[in-house]
Formats: C-alpha cells, structure tokens, sequence
C-alpha cells in the first residue's frame, strides 16, 4: 500500500498532531506502522514538495541494509510518508516518553549513518540543485538587519569583546531569564522530541528547527494549546528608527533577532553569515545530501532492517559532512538536557543511551572527510532551531541558554559536537 492509497484508510484522527507556524504534522496510525501528513503552515513561506522524479528514483534504487529510505507522496497540500514503525527516535531525549530499547535504538542511529555516507558516495550530485535549505532560511534572517547596500546597521555591534556576548549584562530587562545549565529554570527544557511542545525547544524534528519543545518525534510540530509554558512573543518597548530595515519574520522572530545580535556580537553573527553563504554556493567536491536529516526523521526497528529514514522535502547539494553535523547538532541540544532535574514520574534521561546512540551514529557514518565543515554544521543546527522557534512559535525564555550555547560553539566552530561525549 502507497502512502496516497493508505490517505484513504485514515478515517480515525491522528494519534499524534502538531503545529508551528512553519509546519503542521498529524502522525496516523495504519496496521503496525502510521503515515505521517506534513502541512505548510500558516507562514511558510514555500509549499511542500516531493522530490523531483529523477532524484526519487534515484534514492529509491539505493539498497540502503540497514536502515531504510522512506520516501513522501503528495496528496493535495500534503506530503504523506508510509513508514512500518512508529518508534521515532527524537523520543528517547524524552523523559518518561520512549519505550524504544537502546539496543535497537543505536542500531538505527549506526544504520543511518552509514545511509548517509552511501546516499553521498552513489546518489549523482547533479540530482541536487540548491543548497541545504536550513541554512539558507538562516541566513535570510541574520541579513535583515542590513539595508539594501548598506553595512550592518550602527546599533549591530556587541560591546564587551569577543566573549562578552555569553551572558546579559546585569540590569538587562531579560538577565532574570537566562537559562545557563542547572539554572531554576532547567526543567522547561530543549529536549528533542517530545510531543509537549509548550515547554521547551526539542531538537529532533524534521524541522525541529521550528520548534524548542522537548520531545514530539516531529518537533516542528507544535505546543498543547494552554500549556504551562506556552511561548509568549515579546513586546517591543518602542518601534526601530524608521531608517533601520526590520528583521524578517513572524512572531519573535525580531526579537530575538535583537537579543541575538547584542549577545552574540558581529564578529560571530559575520562568520555564522559566512558559514551559510558558503553552503548556498556550489562548489567541486560538492555531493548529494539528505538537507536536514533529524531524529526526529528516524524511526526505529525491532529487527533489520534497523529503522527508516524519512527522506525527500530537503534534499540539498553541499559539502559530504554537512549531514553527519547536522545530525550531531541535535545531540548538542540533547546533551543541554541530561543534567536537568525532571517531574514525576517521568523518569530522568539516561545519558548511557545519549551516549551510545551518539557514538553508533559516528561508527556508522566513519569519520569525517572534513571536521571542520562539520563542526560548522552542527553550529548551524542549532542556531536555526533557535531561530526557527522563535519565528514560527514564540519567545520562550529558553532561547537565552541557546545563544550563550550557540556563542561558545560559534567559538570553537563546532568542534565539541565531534569530541568525546560526556
């Protein structure tokens, strides 16, 4: 059965449903796997799109053994994925939300690398034709405090030095709010995947770039209406000059546009700029890349084959280990979570099995030809979830604890997503 023809057998409502601005994602369940139906939201910019048919048969003719290519089929609107599991790997950054044994869970994340690594070896470049599209949504954003042909505007530059930027300076209106690791606040946290979207900024979506909750297996899926943390979108104490270009986006999208800008500096916000001008360039040596692979994109088997890889809306041409730090920049996110204290009875996140899934993902895609262009990357990841929370849900306090992480990996480009885990 198709995923089109399954469309018909989805009469029940969705198991799982989630909303962003950006995306909206009901999750069905069919037989012993589901269809998953992906939506634009009410703010995206671009429709969703299938892959081309050259670049469909392609991945459909790769023989992927242990983790399955799981391609979308569009109804209407919609791009439906047929997938025979429903164990989705963003929810084992989750606690108390996942019932997927390690064991297995690591065979999936080990199958997935090396599907990466055979997707950039046997998949023609040519098949691709636009950078990752992540980064390029980022850079948009970073570029709009500029005037058509202008440098960046006077009030751009951090005072204080290059490491200023960490923290808030006391007395800021926002300083009661920042969530370093262990602050009062850590419990609301960025966990991937899980589906109570209000609380926090989860990596591990499809698009989790568009959301900060812990823990939906399809972060870019949204809060529970009326949750305890929903995110709030700030209220500008006044309007910009009228001469200064507004920064793009819905929602808090210019608020934290302002923060990030001030906390951060222009010698960082530059270099993450140039770091998304080079991946939207071609350049030789270039492959074909998944875009955006994500736990979330990953669902997890009993048995070989491992798991499934969903595959298709973002498929990109750029450096071969832009995938692989991608990935490792939602383990970032998942490694801010493991010291947090959590509500009963959910029980806390082990972080044995951050740590195996971790290093099986790294076993299976081998090492990097380019660490560095990784690194990079995983930086990327990050600061795009950020920005993508804020822009298609709200301000939530926790985007503060992103940028003094985002500051220190933007310091070192990255190079903690690929050292030793703990």
């Amino acid at each position: 059965m198709t995923a089109a023809e399954a469309a018909g057998a989805l009469t029940g409502p969705p198991i799982e449903q989630f909303e962003t601005g950006f995306q909206r994602t009901a999750v069905h369940q069919v037989g012993e796997g589901c269809v998953l139906v992906r939506r634009p939201g009410t703010d995206r910019p671009t429709p969703l799109a299938p892959p081309r048919p050259e670049a469909a048969a392609a991945l459909r003719a790769l023989r992927t053994p242990d983790v399955r290519l799981v391609l979308p089929e569009a109804v209407g609107d919609a791009l439906h994925y047929r997938v025979p599991g429903t164990g989705v790997a963003a929810k084992l950054s989750v606690p108390g939300d996942c019932a997927t044994p390690p064991a297995h869970a690591a065979a999936a994340l080990r199958g997935t690398g090396a599907a990466l690594r055979q997707l950039h070896t046997e998949v023609p470049v040519t098949l691709a034709r636009t950078g990752p599209p992540g980064p390029a949504r980022l850079a948009a954003w970073l570029r709009s405090d500029r005037a058509p042909g202008s440098s960046r505007a006077a009030s751009a530059p951090a005072a204080g030095g290059p490491r200023a930027a960490n923290t808030l300076a006391p007395g800021s209106p926002h300083a009661t709010s920042t969530l370093a690791p262990g602050s009062p606040h850590a419990t609301s946290t960025l966990a991937p995947g899980s589906p109570h979207a209000t609380s926090t900024l989860a990596p591990g979506s499809p698009h989790a770039t568009s959301t900060l909750a812990p823990g939906s297996p399809h972060a870019t899926s949204t809060p529970a209406p009326g949750g305890p943390r929903a995110p709030i979108t700030p209220t500008p104490a006044s309007p910009p000059p009228a001469n200064t270009p507004a920064p793009a986006g819905p929602r808090a999208a210019a608020a934290l546009h302002s923060v990030a800008l001030r906390l951060l500096g222009s010698a960082r916000w530059d270099r993450v700029l140039g770091w998304c001008e080079e991946l939207a360039v071609g350049r030789p040596g270039d492959v074909f890349l998944h875009g955006a692979p994500s736990l979330g994109s990953i669902v997890v088997g009993p048995e070989p084959p491992h798991g499934w890889l969903m595959i298709g809306e973002e498929l990109a041409r750029g450096p071969a280990d832009h995938d692989l730090g991608w990935l490792l920049g939602e383990f970032v996110e998942w490694r801010m979570t493991l010291d947090r204290p959590v509500l009963a009875p959910a029980a806390p996140l082990d972080p044995e099995v951050y740590e195996t899934t971790r290093a099986a993902l790294l076993r299976g895609y081998g090492p990097p030809a380019d660490p560095v262009a990784a690194g990079r990357s995983a930086v990327l990841r990050v600061f795009t979830h950020a920005h993508d929370f804020a822009a298609y849900m709200g301000w939530h306090p926790e985007l503060l604890e992103y940028l003094a992480a985002i500051a220190e990996l933007i310091d070192d480009e990255g190079a903690r997503a690929l050292s030793v885990p703990l």
